[in-house]
């Protein structure tokens, strides 16, 4: 049996995977972990031909069952090392944190009837551009509005941004 942090890496791709085929993105998992766990990529039709537009977003994928979950917000200890990257300035592809939260007991990670699949809890996004350096060495908290769902509506929101020229 693959170790429970591997499961958990395992249902956070399949979610995100699930959100983009939804969405009607191109996405690609990364072999070798720079920074990105996975790219998202709009598609558009044009003439007749469907074909990435360019406009994407690059993916940190984490998942947690200890993030505590707040009325207002998500509390996640983000590693400094991550936070840095996902702050940097001038990168041309944004980046951002998609957090998948799941429940503390492992047996309720996932429900299965015949009527459907479920991923129980819920992920999370958050853009951490613009955000000032820490003194911290190896943990920054991040506050996560509960607002923040990645799903497939927020997702369209964000290439809507990006075709617009605004930041995401």
């Amino acid at each position: 049996m693959i170790t429970t942090a591997h499961r958990m890496e395992s249902l956070s791709r399949a979610y995100v995977q699930a959100v983009a085929a939804q969405a009607g993105l191109n996405y690609s998992f990364r072999i070798y972990d720079y920074g990105t766990d996975v790219s998202l990529g709009e598609v558009r039709e044009v003439g007749g031909v469907y074909t990435e537009t360019g406009f994407a977003i690059d993916i940190q994928l984490r998942s947690s069952s200890l993030a505590q979950v707040r009325e207002q917000e998500v509390a996640y200890d983000q590693d400094v090392r991550t936070y840095d990257f996902l702050r940097q300035e001038g990168v041309v592809i944004p980046r951002m944190l998609v957090l998948m939260v799941l429940p503390a007991d492992e047996a309720e990670w996932i429900g299965q009837t015949e009527a459907g699949l479920e991923l129980r809890r819920c992920a999370y996004w958050l853009s951490c551009r613009g955000y000032a350096p820490t003194a911290n060495t190896s943990s920054v908290r991040l506050a996560i509005p509960r607002t923040n769902v990645f799903g497939v509506e927020a997702v369209r929101a964000m290439f809507d941004r990006l075709r617009r020229g605004e930041r995401v």
